[in-house]
């Protein structure tokens, strides 16, 4: 099943986005890094493709980009954990 962000984000976008990435203007990196992240593991795969790509500064982006969304999916899981397991506890006292 899709989330949201999926059946909204056309691949075409991605790519046009990926586009833009290693521009040196950090105003511009900003943003559209920003946007990568906003769309989490949609763009995680993408990007996954130009993590070894021959553009240095573009490589060195991308493997931030997707290191920022595993950490972000990491800590939403945590605190689901956490809320579980504090639930949990409070049913048994």
């Amino acid at each position: 099943m899709l989330n949201i962000k999926e059946e909204i984000v056309p691949d075409t976008e991605l790519s046009h986005l990926i586009k833009l990435l290693d521009d040196e203007d950090e105003g511009i990196y900003s943003n559209i890094r920003e946007r990568f992240i906003s769309y989490g593991d949609l763009s995680s795969n993408f990007l996954k493709d130009f993590a070894e790509d021959e553009n240095v500064l573009l490589r060195k982006r991308v493997n931030e980009i997707i290191s920022t969304i595993n950490i972000e999916r990491l800590e939403k899981k945590f605190i689901e954990l956490s809320k579980k397991m504090i639930f949990s506890k409070r049913r048994f006292f």
